[in-house]
C-alpha cells in the first residue's frame, strides 16, 4: 500500500520506541508526544547527569565572551552544568594563549569567578581591560526538544549555509525563548521540498549549534558550526528536529526510562520493575562506554589525551 512516510527523526522513533516498550493501550492513548516530550526531557537531563559522573571525556560547549573593565557580571548560556575552563583563544593557531584558574571563595584575593545561574561573575572586579575570553562548560542537560516543518519559500537572508531561522512554530515540542539556550544541541535538518543542486536525494543535516538568538522578527535564528553542505534557501518546506548532543545514542536506553516513569504513574509496579531489568542491562553497557570514551577513537567527546608532545605532528 502506498503512503506518505513522515521524515523519520531522533525524536519520532525515541516516541516511538517508548510506546512500545510500555506497551499499553491505554498509556498510549493518554500520552501523545507532547505529553512525553516534558518526560522525555526530565528523563535525558538525570541520564546525561549520570553518564557525565562517570566519563572523563565529557561532551563539552564552548562559549566567547567579550569582557572589560568596570563590568562585573555578565550573562552565559542557561544550560551551563560546570565550567571546565575559561581561557583566551589565540584567533592564528587556535590554542589558548591564556588560561583563568579559579580558587576557593575563602581565598583571600577571591575566587576569580563565581557562576550564578546563567550569570558568571568576577571576584574581584575584572581589571584586565577588555579581552575575548573562552568558556568550556560541560551542559547540564536542560534543553527544550522541537519537531517542525519550515513553509516557505525560504529566503537567502534567514536560510544559509551557516544560518537556520525557526520562522514558524514547532509541530511538536516548543522553542526555548532563552538567548544561546541550545548552544552545543543538534539541528537536524530531515527533508526539504526539492533536492539540493547535484543530489538524487535530499541527504539529512546534522549540525551542532553555535549560536541561538530567540527574539528577532523572522523568529528564532540558529547558526551552525560546521556549515550545512548546501544553502537551505529557495525551498517551500523543510522538516528538522532540534535535539540535545547524544540523545541518538542514548534513544534505547532513554525510552525505556521514559517507559518506566509512565508505568509508575499508571500504578503498574510490577510492569515497571521488569522493564528496569532490562534498563539496567542496557545502561550497563552505556557505563562501560561512558567510562571509556576518547576523542582519538573517533566518538564526539572531547578528551585530554596523555601523549607526549613529541608525539603530535607539526605542520611548517
Amino acid at each position: 500500500m502506498a503512503y506518505t512516510a513522515r521524515p523519520v527523526g531522533v525524536l519520532a522513533t525515541l516516541v516511538e520506541q517508548t510506546l512500545t516498550w510500555a506497551n499499553e493501550p491505554r498509556i498510549s492513548s493518554k500520552y501523545p508526544d507532547y505529553r512525553l516530550y516534558p518526560l522525555l526531557k526530565a528523563n535525558y537531563k538525570e541520564l546525561i547527569g549520570e553518564l557525565v559522573r562517570l566519563t572523563d571525556s565529557p561532551y563539552t560547549v564552548r562559549f566567547t565572551l567579550s569582557v572589560s573593565n568596570g563590568t562585573d557580571a555578565y550573562m552565559v548560556p542557561p544550560n551551563i552544568g560546570h565550567i571546565l575552563r575559561i581561557c583566551e583563544i589565540d584567533t592564528t593557531t587556535g590554542l589558548a594563549s591564556a588560561d583563568y584558574y579559579n580558587a576557593s571563595k575563602k581565598r583571600v584575593g577571591g575566587p576569580f569567578f563565581v557562576l550564578e545561574r546563567n550569570t558568571i561573575r568576577f571576584i574581584p572586579s575584572w581589571t584586565a581591560g577588555t579581552r575575548t575570553i573562552t568558556i568550556e562548560y560541560v551542559p547540564n542537560g536542560t534543553v527544550d526538544l522541537a519537531y517542525g516543518t519550515i513553509t516557505g519559500p525560504t529566503s537567502s537572508s534567514d536560510y544559509s549555509t551557516t544560518t537556520f531561522t525557526l520562522s514558524t512554530s514547532p509541530t511538536e515540542g516548543y522553542f526555548d525563548k532563552r538567548p544561546n539556550a541550545y548552544l552545543g544541541s543538534v539541528i537536524r535538518v530531515l527533508s526539504a521540498s526539492s533536492n539540493p543542486s547535484g543530489y538524487t536525494f535530499f541527504p539529512v543535516q546534522e549540525r551542532t549549534i553555535s549560536a541561538y538568538t530567540p527574539n528577532l522578527a523572522a523568529g528564532p535564528k540558529i547558526t551552525v558550526t560546521p556549515a550545512f553542505d548546501f544553502t537551505m534557501a529557495s525551498q517551500s518546506s523543510l522538516a528538522y528536529e532540534i535535539i540535545p548532543e547524544g540523545l541518538d545514542e542514548l534513544t534505547s536506553v532513554l525510552s525505556l526510562r521514559t517507559a518506566i516513569t509512565l508505568q509508575r504513574l499508571e500504578g503498574n509496579a510490577k510492569r515497571a520493575d521488569e522493564l528496569q531489568k532490562e534498563y539496567l542491562s542496557k545502561m550497563r553497557e552505556m557505563r562501560l562506554s561512558a567510562a571509556s570514551t576518547d576523542m582519538i577513537r573517533g566518538n564526539r567527546f572531547e578528551h585530554e589525551v596523555g601523549i607526549g608532545d613529541s608525539d603530535f605532528p607539526t605542520w611548517g
